[in-house]
């Protein structure tokens, strides 16, 4: 795929970098560290199966692929409903744009979990491992994506869990965090029942970015550091960071503890079926567009719907509100192979885990042109069940998936069941 990259986003990267770093060092910064040391967990697994530490078991140069990154054509009843679906539809998934290897195992496996795009297909960053164009000035938005994306997932059988991802839009005055909430809380409107995750910009690490999509109603908020601490420079674009990321992964949790607090005080529990139970705060009303989302301003949130000239009309449920029900979970991920050693992944994980990160995804970068970063190594399969045992049993997060074709949103919607059932969260 022919990439296009603004040469102009290079300097202004720089002067965002730089603004951000003093803005950072008037404030006193919060530790990340953990009280494991990153030798104290190395000593005590089993020894790995590598001699050094993160050294590639097959030559990443190879122009054959090894067997782990081969992957058998999707197939099954429920992924061939799914793709006729999709292809009658016009909302385009991820994970057929992107081609992603676990297509089969997610439109096929018991929770059906579909990715899509928001916010159009031009980012203003320019990271060396990503395959989106980039531009200073990308198109405007579509005021009617909101509506349009929701109606069309209204209309898919047979998807429980949606997946959001989007493009950075810093020439946006909220990065597009209201654009992003609006199409959240619609697609809960049409779809009651539905648990949506937020794959989040960093909105250049401001709070009220972070607080308005966690106040869309959306189950999971995820935000990826994408490399360790050391890679950050050379991977990413310098308006990201490892600190900023781990940063709003903290404000995810503190937004949402805001919500909770306020639903507490403000609504309490209700009686359901004879029994106390806990309910989560709907979303926020604030901020809906009646010229791109349809709703009215006054009902925003009760599923009434204004006259847009469609058929559809969002169902009516005890969901209606489109709040979350259960608390909120957060979720990043790391590219493995770009040149970090194993300890330096262990470093990152213990810092997420620090951030309050619930579910965290491990990967193998590969390299989408030859004009991005080159594979460094090709990790083995042994190295990602390890930093899973690492991560779940040691440094404690619910849930890890690893593996070498594992992505950010692989098999979310079974990840987001399977956390809440060891939990105890009850859903309806």
């Amino acid at each position: 795929m022919a990439v296009t990259k603004d040469p102009t986003l290079s300097s202004i990267a720089q002067t965002s970098l730089s603004k951000h770093r003093r803005a950072r060092s008037t404030t006193p910064s919060e530790s990340i560290n953990s009280s494991i040391p990153v030798s104290h967990i190395s000593a005590n697994l089993p020894p790995s199966s590598s001699a050094s530490p993160f050294i590639p078991s097959s030559s990443a140069g190879s122009s054959s692929k090894p067997p782990w990154l081969r992957q058998q054509a999707p197939r099954g009843p429920k992924y061939e409903s799914l793709k006729t679906q999709f292809g009658q539809s016009s909302l385009a998934t991820v994970c057929q744009e992107a081609r992603c290897p676990n297509i089969g195992e997610c439109w096929g496996g018991a929770t059906g979990t579909a990715t899509i795009m928001l916010m159009g297909d031009t980012c203003t960053r320019g990271c060396r491992f990503c395959a989106i164009k980039t531009s200073r000035r990308p198109p405007s938005l579509d005021p009617e994506e909101p509506r349009k994306a929701a109606e069309a997932i209204a209309s898919w059988k047979g998807v429980e869990y949606i997946v959001i991802t989007s493009v950075d839009r810093d020439d946006m005055p909220d990065g597009g965090a209201t654009h992003v909430a609006d199409s959240i809380r619609m697609m809960k409107l049409y779809r009651p029942g539905l648990r949506v995750e937020c794959l989040s910009p960093d909105f250049q690490g401001d709070f009220a970015g972070v607080r308005t999509v966690v106040r869309s109603g959306l189950d999971v908020f995820a935000h990826n550091v994408e490399t360790v601490r050391r890679l950050q420079r050379r991977v990413r674009d310098p308006r990201a960071g490892y600190e900023q990321s781990l940063q709003v992964l903290r404000d995810a949790k503190r937004a949402a503890a805001e919500m909770d607090a306020e639903a507490e005080r403000g609504k309490g529990g209700e009686e359901t079926k004879g029994r106390r139970r806990k309910r989560y705060p709907a979303s926020d009303s604030d901020g809906i567009d009646p010229g791109s989302s349809q709703l009215s301003p006054s009902k925003a949130g009760t599923g009434t719907r204004v006259d847009s000239g469609s058929d559809s009309s969002p169902p009516q449920g005890e969901e209606k509100q489109g709040g979350r029900m259960g608390p909120l979970l957060t979720k990043s991920s790391l590219m493995l192979g770009l040149g970090e050693t194993e300890d330096e992944v262990i470093e990152a994980m213990r810092d997420m885990h620090a951030a309050g990160v619930d579910i965290l995804t491990l990967g193998q970068y590969l390299r989408p042109t030859p004009q991005h970063l080159p594979v460094d190594s090709l990790v083995h399969p042994d190295t990602f069940a390890r930093l899973k045992e690492i991560g779940e049993n040691v440094i404690g997060f619910g849930h890890v998936a690893s593996g070498p074709l594992v992505r950010s949103s692989y098999k979310a919607g079974e990840a987001f069941y399977e956390l809440h059932a060891k939990r105890g969260t009850t859903f309806k």
